[in-house]
């Protein structure tokens, strides 16, 4: 459906689906080095980190309702990173976010430099034995 929104519509723009679907399709072979290398995080876990990040960014009294909103995205935040843990594994991890209108995406990489030095201990470990 969606598709024929898109086709007929050139002032359509893309829905949070299609941008979900065309990540794990990207990553759909887990032998690939791409697959073994990337994590694309799906747009509600980025917004839900963008609002934890805005949420202690800007200074306020601490509340109930400050509370109720740090439980929510908290929650959501560690269930994703509970259910998929080798993501701190990846050496680059893409966050795909719409804006506040839902006009634009917008899209980030965090690279882990973590990931390479490990590979690197591993590798001279590897040798000197």
């Amino acid at each position: 459906m969606e598709y024929t929104e898109l086709k007929n519509d050139p002032e359509q723009f893309l829905k949070e689906q299609t941008i979900v679907l065309w990540g794990r399709w990207l990553l759909r072979n887990s032998k690939s080095d791409l697959a073994a290398d990337v994590a694309i995080i799906p747009p509600f876990i980025t917004k839900a980190v963008k609002d934890l990040v805005s949420l202690f960014a800007s200074p306020s009294c601490y509340n109930s309702d400050l509370n109720k909103k740090l439980v929510f995205q908290l929650d959501t935040v560690d269930k994703y990173l509970y259910g998929h843990p080798e993501i701190l594994t990846k050496r680059l991890i893409f966050f795909v976010i719409n804006d506040e209108e839902g006009q634009h995406w917008y899209g980030f990489c965090a690279v882990n430099p973590w990931q390479a030095i490990v590979n690197e201990h591993l590798a001279l470990g590897n040798k000197k034995r």
